[in-house]
């Protein structure tokens, strides 16, 4: 089994692509948020990132700055992927990555996935959205306190 994660931005057309297909499954057909919401135009000013399994996408997120912190959102695993540890493997590598600005990162999520997060190291949940039919909450992870 080949696993590859791969941080591009919205030039990079055939992974975008990509990203975009997989965010279509996982958010607007699974979790039923309204395709004008998932596509939020925010995808430019983002760095994305894919989890390749034996070269194809199953795991998606971005980040972006967003006033004083750093926000992980868009992420998600395929439903048929889900439970092998992918998704720990793409936001670990993720957090990695953005630990070394200092900032703040926080992350969107539906409520069912905090003990998940918790494990990494997401533990105050910051706000609460209502979005569409789902709750969303935003978690904080400081990467200075988790050293």
């Amino acid at each position: 089994m080949d696993i590859k994660i791969e941080a591009f931005g919205e030039n990079n057309s055939n992974y975008m692509r990509a990203a975009l297909n997989l965010r279509f499954e996982i958010y607007t057909e699974e979790l039923k948020i309204d395709k004008f919401r998932e596509f939020d135009g925010l995808d430019k000013d983002a760095t994305h990132y894919l989890l390749f399994v034996d070269m194809l996408p199953v795991g998606v997120c971005r980040w972006r700055r967003e006033q004083d912190h750093l926000i992980i959102d868009r992420f998600g695993i395929k439903k048929n992927s889900r439970g092998n540890g992918y998704g720990f493997l793409l936001l670990k590598y993720v957090i990695n990555e953005l630990a070394l600005s200092k900032s703040d990162i926080q992350i969107l999520a539906v409520r069912e996935s905090i003990p998940f997060l918790n494990v990494i190291g997401f533990k105050d949940i910051v706000e609460e959205i209502g979005y569409d039919d789902i709750e969303l909450l935003k978690l904080l992870f400081n990467p200075v306190k988790a050293k």
